[in-house]
């Protein structure tokens, strides 16, 4: 599964108290042609423990590194990074 997930290009993050609990995101490639233009998909994981739902928080904040990284990437790719 993991290298399906590296494949599509999905990042994961978890908050350390329930790491099954998972946030899948993903980000489509850059919109019209303007690199800042894009989508941004999420899906939170749900688990359930002591008969309680827990549903993955947050926004992928772990993720901003990596998605900084690949923009630099793809604009590199095209020649745009200043």
């Amino acid at each position: 599964m993991a290298r399906a997930i590296a494949r599509l290009k999905i990042l994961v993050d978890w908050e350390l108290s329930q790491p099954q609990a998972r946030l899948l995101q993903t980000f489509t490639q850059p919109i019209f042609g303007i690199p800042t233009l894009f989508f941004e998909l999420i899906q939170r994981q749900r688990i359930q423990r002591d008969g309680v739902n827990h549903r993955a928080q947050g926004f992928g904040e772990r993720n901003f590194q990596a998605l900084f990284e690949a923009m630099e990437q793809e604009q590199r790719k095209r020649g745009s990074l200043v």
